[in-house]
């Protein structure tokens, strides 16, 4: 006989924070162990569950060959998207670059166009007074005499 120590099945539900339930199925599959059963039904209240194999499966949950795969799954994930967000990042960089180009060509065109307009006024003010001057040139001095 071993000395190692069991649980109840409502001891190994509480630790493993299944229902009674569970605990029957997963000493069904063998992912729990416990004392033999003499019999067809254990006694009510007998211990069916050794305590390693509850640390055991505890460790499988939490961290063990389980989460280990998962890590480096995890690891290749996070890997693939550094890798997707630094396309993004250099896409977004070379964007930023053009778009810098396109700005300072567009305030070049506005100063161009601001110059434009002030040209285009002084042309303006100039081939007024010019007008105003060949109007006072044309017209006759003695306004009676137009009619």
């Amino acid at each position: 006989m071993t000395s190692e120590e069991a649980l109840t099945i409502a001891e190994a539900a509480q630790g493993l924070d299944l229902s009674t339930a569970r605990i029957h199925q997963l000493l069904s599959e063998g992912r729990l162990r416990g004392p033999a059963v003499e019999g067809h039904r254990a006694r009510a209240g007998a211990p069916r569950v050794w305590v390693s194999s509850l640390r055991a499966e505890i460790e499988r949950r939490s961290g063990g060959p389980v989460r280990a795969a998962r890590s480096h799954h995890d690891a290749h994930a996070a890997h693939a998207l550094k890798v997707a967000l630094d396309a993004s990042r250099d896409a977004l960089r070379a964007q930023r670059k053009q778009t810098a180009i396109v700005t300072d060509l567009l305030a070049q065109a506005v100063a161009a166009l601001q110059s434009q307009e002030r040209l285009t006024a002084q042309a303006d003010d100039l081939t007024e007074g010019y007008s105003e001057a060949l109007t006072q040139l044309l017209s006759p001095s003695d306004p009676s005499a137009l009619a």
